[in-house]
C-alpha cells in the first residue's frame, strides 16, 4: 500500500467520503471533503521502478 493509499483507507475508516480519480498519468488522486463541504485533493506521484518499457 502507498501512502495515498494508506491516508485514503485512513479517512475511509474515520468515515469521510473517497473518490479515486485516474485521469492524471504519473499520480495517485483522490478527493474527499470536510466536515464544511469542501473538496480536497490529494496527490502522490507514481514512483517509476526505473525498467523500461
Amino acid at each position: 500500500m502507498t501512502g495515498i493509499e494508506a491516508y485514503a483507507a485512513r479517512l475511509a475508516t474515520l468515515g469521510a467520503p473517497v473518490t479515486w480519480d485516474d485521469n492524471l498519468p504519473g499520480h495517485r488522486r483522490f478527493y474527499s471533503g470536510d466536515p464544511v463541504g469542501n473538496r480536497l485533493e490529494f496527490l502522490e506521484a507514481v514512483r517509476s521502478s526505473g525498467r523500461g518499457g
